[in-house]
């Protein structure tokens, strides 16, 4: 009966210590994906600020070039009489 419990605490001992490892190993993983996401995430960010920035920079110059000196713009439908 000894040689059994004896036997059972290092298969239970030995599952323990791989699953210690196994959830550090984990843990690493998902810290690492974290620190790649994070790195990604604002990457993308500023790259999407930089092209609104360029859309308002080229809407604001798009509007000064489309009025002309009577203050129609250029795709008015409107018939001047």
């Amino acid at each position: 009966m000894d040689q059994r419990k004896e036997k059972e605490l290092k298969t239970s001992s030995s599952k323990f210590a791989y699953k210690e490892v196994l959830v550090a190993e984990m843990k690493e993983f998902v810290d690492a994906f974290y620190s790649e996401m994070i790195i990604k995430i604002s990457s993308i960010r500023k790259e999407q600020r930089r092209e609104i920035r360029e859309k308002k920079t080229q809407m604001k110059y798009a509007r000064k070039r489309g009025k002309s000196t009577n203050g129609y713009s250029k795709g008015s439908t409107e018939n001047i009489a």
